[in-house]
């Protein structure tokens, strides 16, 4: 009797002693998630808005409120201790972007070689995904060639900190994002041999237990265009799965018209070839915190491609009229495993080790009527990589604030190529310094220093390969931005199999043994300028050099007409983008850029094209709304013509695509629908090129535009989560 007099006194007092209240936006919805804190006590609102306060804890007889929540304006206000059933406005902030900053007391310091945004949900619809996301960022795009930063350079993906594929992009759900970061100048920790810039998508670190999954299916009414795609993904307390496998067929119809005059002899040639087949991707990455300091990672990917071709078609040489056919078969697979063991020494500094397995696999087999050859090449890289890096994200030189991070990497080369004596192996060991010091809270400078030491061949090179980067803020509207590095670029198995691959009787490819690697020195600079809190404008400009860049030549034997890799003595480049991003008419938003590049291209390797040279014109453009009956609308395009190589000048038209997608059944259905390539302008692709007595031109038509339906299904729930609670448990919060 006495413990049931002792519980109901507590009930009863513990309810006496507190005050439910309510957080609404300015339709008098309740906005859930919201921090609520005061002199003594904290509070997050549920699901509907409500949350609750101890009035046992409040000493006076009015009290301060800071309301905090990601997308709206913070809210201050006094009440008094007895007021109930107490209602709060919020209204929506205007910020959907924020510049890299780390908060350090009350001062913000930036980081020279990195942007970070923060995203707001609200913009997109509940199961929009990071592509769509991503493209929403300054100078970024999503084109055929994965993505790009300035329309000339790719860029690789992280999640985490754990490098990741376009793929993976397609499945994140965009409420599980944080904030994304930019480096437009990585160091060589992430790749001696990448010239591109680096995304990392930061997560929400996400405690509650859940299980999800998707089932997404998409067919188009052109080539016979169909795919599915099941995901499934799990969190208990100490595991994170994420899992996907997407499948879908790729059929294709080419034709081309090549024509070409060599010394007087006229070469003409029309071919059609049509490609059946399949690729598929699977995924899976499993997260195990293991204590609050040590983090382990394994992920395994596994990406192929199966396509079958016939090529049929004619050419003429000298009034000579002969006839081909071509049966090919071309088989691709690619997988990696990694894994990574992260250990926190102490609040600021961590100690990483990383390993990674990738096996390469590519097959090409032949079956050419005018030459009776049943041709097969073979191509194979093994890799195993070892890293051990150690980082400091808060030290001090010189009284400044100093991050840096030491890293060694150790990569070991298989090469294997069928009836080529060119089966060799390959080291590559690289040590680097990183180090981002804040000279004030307007001025960084982020250095980096590595030695590459490569054995191959019986050949030892030694690499210095810095990279610098300089940020300082003018005033409160606009910044300027210098980056400088230097990389290298080693031969690709395609690039170094030396076995003949006939393609068709123009086109003949060969690989080249004796490649060396490509060194390249790059200069950049940015000029950044923020109207408001919505709009912004940037002017960036480059300058690229490239000693013995490996490219395509020409060359003649036995009368057919080869094309070889080999190492050009020199390329250049340099180009100007102007990039803005904002809103017209409060509802659209839109991310625009467009420049002008210049490229250069010698060699003197004997090559019947010597040079190639000229301007180029590259713009993207991404304009999206997000309609109130949760209809989310895009329409992107991009243009980069004419592109430049050695031998090639090659001139296409934009490519231009539409999409929408919405929201049923509660969120738990997505209907989406695209039109790529609208009105197929992309499919026609023009080459030219002109030499020392000889010129080519080609048309090719590869009609790849396609309307898409997309249906996904979305299942799963939370379990064991506060967040389903009347009002929510505080006592877990933590305020930092």
């Amino acid at each position: 009797m006495k413990k049931v007099i002792t519980i109901i006194f507590f009930m009863f007092f513990g309810i006496s002693f507190s005050q439910i209240y309510k957080v609404n936006d300015k339709s008098e919805k309740g906005i859930p998630y919201v921090i609520i804190i005061t002199d003594t006590q904290k509070a997050l609102s549920n699901e509907k808005g409500y949350f609750k306060l101890d009035n046992s804890k409040i000493k006076h007889d009015s009290i301060g409120l800071l309301l905090l929540k990601n997308g709206f304006l913070d809210l201050k206000v006094k009440i008094h201790k007895d007021e109930k059933n107490k209602s709060f406005v919020m209204y929506p902030d205007t910020i959907t972007h924020l510049r890299e900053v780390v908060i350090t007391a009350k001062k913000r310091i930036k980081n020279a070689n990195k942007k970070t945004y923060k995203i707001d949900p609200n913009k997109f619809n509940k199961n929009s995904k990071a592509d769509i996301v991503i493209q929403t960022l300054p100078n970024i795009s999503i084109n055929n060639n994965g993505l790009l930063i300035n329309n000339n350079r790719k860029i690789i993906l992280f999640i985490d900190g754990i490098e990741a594929s376009i793929e993976e992009l397609k499945r994140l759900d965009i409420k599980e994002i944080d904030k994304i970061e930019v480096i437009s100048n990585p160091s060589v920790s992430y790749g001696s041999n990448f010239f591109g810039a680096v995304i990392n998508i930061i997560l929400k670190n996400n405690k509650s237990r859940f299980y999800k999954g998707e089932i997404e299916t998409f067919k188009g009414v052109r080539l016979n265009l169909f795919g599915i795609i099941p995901s499934l993904s799990f969190k208990t307390k100490n595991l994170t799965f994420k899992s996907f496998y997407s499948w879908s067929n790729n059929n294709q119809n080419i034709n081309s018209i090549l024509k070409r005059n060599q010394n007087g002899e006229n070469f003409i040639q029309s071919s059609q070839r049509n490609v059946s087949g399949w690729q598929d991707f699977s995924f899976a990455k499993l997260k195990i915190d293991l204590s609050n300091n040590f983090i382990i990672y394994l992920r395994a990917t596994l990406s192929r491609y199966n396509f079958n071709s016939i090529t049929t078609g004619d050419y003429i040489i000298d009034n000579d009229n002969n006839k081909f056919e071509i049966i090919g078969n071309e088989n691709l697979k690619k997988g990696y495993i990694s894994s990574i063991f992260k250990y926190k020494l102490s609040k600021n500094s961590n100690i990483t080790s990383k390993y990674k397995f990738f096996d390469y696999t590519e097959k090409n087999k032949i079956d050419y009527n005018i030459h009776s050859l049943n041709n097969y090449t073979f191509s194979n890289i093994q890799e195993h990589s070892f890293e051990l890096v150690y980082r400091n994200n808060k030290s001090s030189l010189f009284n400044k604030q100093f991050n840096y991070s030491i890293g060694n990497r150790l990569i070991l080369r298989d090469f294997n190529f069928n009836e080529t004596p060119l089966n060799f192996k390959q080291y590559i060991n690289t040590v680097y310094f990183d180090n981002n010091i804040s000279i004030n809270n307007n001025f960084s400078i982020f250095s980096s220093y590595a030695l590459d030491l490569t054995d191959s061949q019986e050949n030892i090179s030694i690499y210095f390969l810095p990279t610098l980067s300089v940020s300082y803020k003018l005033n409160k509207k606009s910044d300027i931005y210098f980056g400088y590095s230097r990389k290298i670029t080693r031969p690709s198995p395609e690039n170094l199999n030396s076995n003949i691959i006939y393609f068709n009787p123009g086109f003949i490819l060969k690989g080249n043994p004796k490649l060396k690697a490509q060194i390249r020195n790059y200069l950049e600079a940015q000029y950044n300028y923020k109207f408001s809190n919505e709009q912004a404008f940037n002017i960036y400009s480059y300058y690229e050099n490239i000693n013995d860049g490996i490219v395509q030549t020409i060359s003649i034997s036995d009368d057919n007409t080869i094309i070889e890799y080999s190492n050009a003595s020199d390329i250049f480049s340099y180009g100007l983008n102007f990039g803005y991003t904002g809103k017209l008419f409060k509802y659209i938003y839109l991310n625009l850029n467009s420049g002008i590049n210049y490229y250069s291209y010698n060699t003197t390797t004997g090559s019947l094209i010597s040079s190639n040279n000229g301007f180029s014109i590259n713009s993207n453009m991404y304009i999206s709304t997000k309609l109130k009956n949760n209809v989310y609308i895009s329409f992107s395009g991009n243009y980069n013509s004419p592109k430049y190589s050695l031998i090639h000048k090659t001139i296409n038209e934009p490519y231009l695509s539409l999409s929408a997608e919405k929201t049923l059944l509660k969120d738990k259905m997505t209907i989406k629908i695209s039109y790529n390539d609208i009105f197929s302008l992309s499919s026609k692709i023009n080459k030219t090129s002109i030499g020392n007595n000889y010129f080519q031109s080609e048309k090719i038509i590869n009609n790849m535009s396609n309307i898409t339906f997309s249906l996904v299904y979305s299942f799963g729930k939370k379990f064991n989560t506060h967040y389903n609670e009347q009002i929510i448990n505080t006592n877990d919060i933590k305020l930092k």
